[in-house]
C-alpha cells in the first residue's frame, strides 16, 4: 500500500514564527511555492501559511495605505497575525488513499508531514498531480 513518505516533499522549506509579512510575501515568490509551514522554538511546526492568506492580507494592506505604504506595513505585521493553527497534518506512513480523500472532502491542499512531533515533510495536491502523470 501507497505511504505518504513515498510522494512527500522531504526537503520542507518553512518560514520562522518571527518573521514578517515581507518577508513571507517575498519567501513564497521566490521559491515559488503556495504553502509555508510555519515553525517556532526547537522547529516545532505552530502553523501554516498559505499564499491565499497572504495575498488577501496584502490586499488588504494596500486598501488601507496604498501601494507606496505596502511594504513598510508588511514589515510591521508578523506571520503569527495571519497564519492558520488550526489545520490537520499527516504522519509518513499514512496510506496515500486516505491522504487523498481528506484533500477531496476538505478542499485542502496540503497536509504538513509530522514525526516524532518534528516537521519532516510537506504533501500537496502537486504530489498527488506528479504522481498521476508519472502513472499515465
Amino acid at each position: 500500500m501507497p505511504i505518504v513518505a513515498e510522494i512527500m516533499t522531504s526537503d520542507v522549506v518553512y518560514i520562522s514564527e518571527s518573521a514578517n509579512l515581507r518577508e513571507a510575501r517575498s519567501a513564497l515568490k521566490k521559491l515559488n511555492v503556495r504553502h509555508l509551514p510555519v515553525v517556532g522554538e526547537g522547529g516545532v511546526l505552530v502553523g501554516l501559511l498559505t499564499q491565499r492568506v497572504v495575498l488577501a492580507e496584502v490586499i488588504k494592506l494596500v486598501d488601507q495605505v496604498g501601494v507606496s505604504g505596502l511594504e513598510d506595513e508588511e514589515k510591521r505585521h508578523s506571520v503569527r497575525e495571519i497564519m492558520q493553527t488550526n489545520f490537520q497534518v499527516a504522519d509518513p506512513s499514512m496510506d496515500l488513499k486516505v491522504a487523498g480523500q481528506y484533500f477531496l472532502d476538505n478542499k485542502h491542499s496540503c497536509l504538513p508531514v509530522i514525526e516524532r512531533g518534528q516537521l519532516v515533510g510537506i504533501l500537496t495536491s502537486q504530489d498527488f498531480v506528479k504522481l498521476c502523470v508519472g502513472l499515465l
